[in-house]
């Protein structure tokens, strides 16, 4: 786990993990940012590194889905899941498992 308010990116974890010879995996992120809208999509820009995530919900986790319409342009921690990077596949998606807004956020 990382300290609060750290600005790693995740691709530099991954090349540490990949440079000790370990084959990333998928991540558990909690992260703090910003939810926009891009092509009637929603997306993910993360404070400090200025990355930005696809997105996307599960079944399990549909109802996620209005909440992120409802928070669009404020500011919000995702906890999610970004997936495994594979070949041509990068990791720009956040499965998101819960949202918090609201004041403290």
């Amino acid at each position: 786990m990382l300290k609060s308010g750290n600005s790693v990116r995740l691709e530099q974890v991954t090349q540490a993990v990949k440079n000790n010879g370990f084959t990333p995996r998928e991540a558990r992120v909690k992260v703090r940012g910003q939810v926009m809208v891009t092509d009637g999509k929603p997306k993910f820009k993360v404070h400090r590194t200025n990355e930005v995530y696809d997105l996307v919900t599960d079944a399990a986790h549909a109802n996620l889905h209005g909440d992120l319409a409802k928070h669009t342009g404020k500011d919000v921690v995702v906890d999610g899941i970004i997936p495994a990077p594979s070949k041509g596949n990068g990791q720009n998606v956040i499965q998101v498992l819960n949202l918090e807004a609201g004041k403290g956020v």
